[in-house]
This record gives structure tokens, C-alpha cells and sequence, in this order.
């Protein structure tokens, strides 16, 4: 098994609007680094369509777990934590108001 040098924990609730673009973006900032990552969504039991936009995502290394029901931000955050098989943990939230691409300086 490959080790996993970064795990990138996102919850998620009610972003079918801006799921898709968020992916699109995390997955090219991701790619640009020299390690191996893996992405675990966390959807905390939205009522729209994320989750359905969520698995029309093709990518190796993104992982997606859904609760039954909203537990809260931090309930997905630990279930991240838990899950997570990274050296290191990096949580960005899905609306983008914490950019992808500084995810390489989070690092440093």
C-alpha cells in the first residue's frame, strides 16, 4: 500500500451548487504537489443534490462518506479525522472561501 503523505478532510452540507467547481479546483492545486494525497468529502447529511454531484466526480483519490442525517461541522470534521490515513491533515471547507491554492503554503 502507498503511503499517504496528505489527507485533505472537506464537510460538506447543502453545496450542490459549488461542489462540482470546489473539486475541480482542489484536484488541480492537489496535483500540482510532488506527494500522495487522498480527499475524504464528508457530507453531513445534505438535503440537496450534493451527495449526487459528489459521486459524478471521477478521481482516484477522493473519497466520499455521508451521513444519514446533519450531525454538524464538527462531527464530520472528526469523522475526517478518523478516516484520514495522511501524515498530515489539511480541512478546507467546500465554498471556497478558503482557496485550494494555498494549500502548497499550509504545507511549508
Amino acid at each position: 500500500m502507498t503511503q499517504i503523505d496528505l489527507s485533505v478532510v472537506v464537510p460538506i452540507y447543502n453545496e450542490e451548487e459549488g461542489i462540482l467547481q470546489f473539486a475541480d479546483e482542489l484536484r488541480r492545486n492537489l496535483d500540482r504537489l510532488n506527494l500522495n494525497y487522498e480527499v475524504l468529502f464528508i457530507n453531513d447529511g445534505s438535503s440537496d443534490k450534493t451527495q449526487e454531484n459528489i459521486d459524478s466526480i471521477n478521481w482516484d483519490q477522493l473519497s466520499s462518506f455521508e451521513f444519514q442525517y446533519n450531525a454538524g461541522h464538527m462531527r464530520a470534521l472528526e469523522a475526517g479525522f478518523e478516516l484520514a490515513k495522511g501524515e498530515m491533515i489539511i480541512t478546507l471547507d467546500s465554498d471556497l472561501q478558503q482557496p485550494p491554492k494555498y494549500i502548497q503554503e499550509f504545507i511549508k
